[in-house]
Parts: C-alpha cells; structure tokens; sequence
C-alpha cells in the first residue's frame, strides 16, 4: 500500500484488481491501509474491505476482545 495514491504502477495493479474481482465474484480486501490518503483512495475505488494499521495495531486475543467490546456499545 506505500505507493497509493502516488505511484502510477500501484494505482494501476489496484485499479485493475478491484474493476476485475466481481467478474470472478471475489471480494477485495486491501491489507497495510496506514494513511488517511489511503484509505480515502481505497473507499473511493469501491474496495470491499480495508485493513491495516490505520484502523488497530495487532494485539493479544484478550485486549481485541476489550477493543471490539468498547467499540461495539
């Protein structure tokens, strides 16, 4: 994901990748989203789902289970 929304080839690759997968009836998950630019670009290209830094760091099954719980109320 570093070279979205900047580098021309990665745009490409992404572009390609999210126009192509309902012709296969796959679902686009964008893994290493860590910018808001990113994650705007992403939104914008109509990526299913998006995941990285950005949104949590990895943690331990017991504090996801506090983190989830809190954003869930």
């Amino acid at each position: 994901m570093q070279g979205l929304p900047q580098e021309r080839g990665d745009i490409a690759i992404t572009n390609a990748i999210i126009t192509w997968a309902p012709t296969w009836v796959w679902k686009v998950i964008a893994e290493g989203v860590e910018t808001d630019e990113q994650h705007t670009y992403l939104r914008e290209q109509h990526c299913h789902e998006l995941q990285g830094f950005l949104f949590a760091r990895p943690m331990p099954a017991e504090e996801l289970k506090h983190w989830l719980h809190q954003r869930l109320q």
